[in-house]
């Protein structure tokens, strides 16, 4: 617990800081917060769209509903 409460104390949370001008350094302040904000498709989705483009029509979608689109 002492670790948890040392990690909150020392964290400045900085939404979109820029990530060249950030540093970790030794007993200074541990910089947190959202830095990108990307659209991307979930591990699911691109696994899927991987196995499609390889197997082609032979391969099922994990998570497909069967006979519902």
């Amino acid at each position: 617990m002492d670790q948890l409460k040392y990690y909150k104390q020392k964290s400045t949370i900085r939404h979109n800081a820029d990530t060249k001008d950030l540093t970790l350094g030794f007993q200074s302040d541990i910089i947190v917060g959202q830095f990108v904000n990307r659209e991307r498709p979930t591990w699911l989705d691109a696994m899927n769209q991987h196995f499609a483009s390889v197997l082609g029509d032979r391969y099922q979608p994990y998570g497909a509903s069967h006979g519902q689109d």
